[in-house]
């Protein structure tokens, strides 16, 4: 049964704050940029699941690594 994005598991996200992401599962068009806060400048994505969205930074060896699952990487509804 799937649960959604938990406060918990939001939490852990917010404090990693970054993810590795292979460039071919995230086309141009789901990449956004910040313009503020401590990310400015940089490149980032949302992860949503449900209602809740949570912006990762784009960066080349974080200790969270996004890869494609049975729902699949990235989505569009």
């Amino acid at each position: 049964m799937h649960r959604g994005l938990t406060a918990e598991t939001k939490a852990l996200l917010i404090n990693i704050g970054s993810a590795d992401i292979d460039p071919c599962l995230l086309p141009a068009d789901f990449r956004t940029t910040a313009t503020a806060g401590p990310g400015a400048g940089g490149v980032s994505f949302f992860l949503r699941s449900g209602a809740h969205r949570v912006r990762l930074s784009i960066t080349p060896y974080s200790s969270l690594k996004v890869i494609p699952g049975n729902e699949g990487v990235p989505g569009r509804e």
